[in-house]
């Protein structure tokens, strides 16, 4: 649950640290667009931005830092009291008289924000007396999390002197709703056309993702800052250009979906130094929850994967060694996991839960116990159940009767297909079970259950 501004907050001013962070007034131009001017997050006023109940510093990664141009953020953990006020000297814009100035932030929700379905924020900026006031309801955006948006807070007309300085503000104070789980990726303005007047009051917008370019479309998650650069006409896509470097990062970062949140709960450090090292990894698969959980990238799809071991499932009696025994086995070179082995049961009953919020959007997934016949086996006569009860309610159920299954060797059993889709995520429940025949059972190892793109 944080929302995220760009560079430390955490610091004294003159001496004295307050609940509230107090902007330094500093200013980045982009080497490349002089006309560009980004503002950093230690130049805005963040009310309880000292506070670290509220608000956290975090370090970027170097791919964030090179799509934002900046190495450090902030965190917000949970407020109800949201004011991001800035101010930028007139001085400092390097456009011509007359030019429309827009003012922009980029930001992203993460997988647990909350606060932001009925109460819309309100973006100002003025100029020399002259204020444009809109209302922007993110709860749309919310909903495509882990993807950077590009939102518009306001415009304004540069008077072509340096007499005057352009105010800005992000504010939510009147609802008293808790918020938290956005982050501000970047606030910026740049010149349009040339025009007299700025288009002016009290607009509602309808939140929509914004691409910038690939580059910018979708990042990792720990970036703010404040641009203020001319807003011109877009180009067609073929003029862009982008270095092979940028354009191979970008499209990384399309992919794969909601990952970093996932890699929150890695068992071992994520090697991020290049695109290649982390997806190698991604690749190879990363180890979660003190190896209750695998993660791994399907190269063909990019789409997500997830072993849920079986420390990791529900087993009725399963703690009971005179029932089941827990044993390891080596899943990779050097990693092992627990395995269950059913000593003696009539109650099987394996239950697996699920967020699909981590699964690929769109992807049609099936989802399969992997399990072993070991001999001496008995009592397998009557089929075993299988059911997959999805977010929505949705449930499949079907029957397969294991007596028939080869013995000694993991073998797949199906338990479901499912897409996800937006509009339902939330948990899901895997299951086998069979306890209506009241057969004794012997010999059923469980690995886990592995959830992957169906190979149609």
């Amino acid at each position: 649950m944080k929302f995220e501004l760009q560079s430390m907050l955490r610091e004294d001013r003159d001496g004295v640290s307050g609940p509230h962070w107090k902007g330094d007034g500093s200013s980045i131009f982009d080497p490349h667009h002089p006309e560009v001017c980004m503002i950093p997050v230690r130049a805005l006023n963040i009310v309880w931005g000292n506070d670290p109940r509220f608000w956290k510093p975090i370090k970027l990664s170097e791919l964030e830092t090179m799509f934002t141009g900046f190495n450090e953020g902030v965190m917000l953990l949970q407020v109800n009291w949201i004011e991001v006020t800035g101010k930028l000297s007139t001085s400092n814009l390097m456009v011509p008289p007359n030019t429309k100035c827009e003012v922009r932030y980029v930001m992203k929700f993460q997988v647990d924000a909350f606060g932001w379905h009925s109460v819309p924020i309100k973006f100002k900026v003025s100029l020399n007396g002259k204020e444009t006031l809109k209302s922007v309801l993110l709860e749309p955006y919310k909903e495509k999390h882990g993807v950077w948006h590009e939102i518009s807070g306001g415009e304004f007309t540069f008077p072509g002197n340096s007499t005057g300085a352009v105010e800005f503000v992000l504010l939510e104070v009147e609802s008293s709703w808790w918020k938290g789980g956005m982050e501000e990726g970047s606030q910026y303005s740049q010149p349009t056309e040339e025009l007299g007047h700025s288009e002016s009051q009290n607009q509602v917008e309808k939140p929509a993702e914004v691409k910038l370019n690939e580059a910018k479309s979708k990042t990792v998650e720990k970036a703010s800052e404040i641009k203020l650069q001319p807003k011109a006409e877009e180009k067609p896509a073929a003029d862009a250009k982008i270095s092979e470097t940028k354009a191979k990062a970008a499209a990384a970062l399309k992919h794969p979906h909601n990952y970093e949140a996932i890699l929150r709960d890695a068992d071992s450090v994520i090697d991020r130094t290049s695109v290649d090292k982390l997806y190698d990894q991604l690749y190879t698969g990363v180890f979660l929850k003190r190896k209750r959980q695998k993660y791994w990238v399907e190269k063909k799809s990019h789409s997500n994967c997830f072993t849920l071991f079986a420390r990791d499932l529900l087993i009725t009696w399963a703690e009971d060694n005179r029932l089941w025994h827990w044993f390891s086995l080596y899943e990779t070179s050097n990693v092992s996991v627990d395995v269950a082995e059913l000593i003696n049961v009539c109650w099987l009953e394996v239950h697996g839960k699920f967020n699909t919020i981590k699964l690929t959007p769109g992807v049609l997934y099936e989802a399969v116990f992997v399990i072993m016949l070991k001999d001496p086996a008995y009592g397998w006569e009557t089929p075993v159940n299988l059911r997959v009860i999805l977010p929505n309610g949705v449930k499949q159920e079907h029957k397969e009767k294991l007596l028939t299954k080869p013995r000694a060797q993991w073998i797949e059993i199906p338990a479901g297909e499912f897409k996800v889709s937006p509009e339902h995520v939330g948990e899901m429940e895997i299951s086998m079970f069979e306890y209506d025949g009241g057969d004794w059972k012997k010999g059923l190892l469980i690995k886990g259950i592995v959830i992957r793109p169906k190979d149609r």
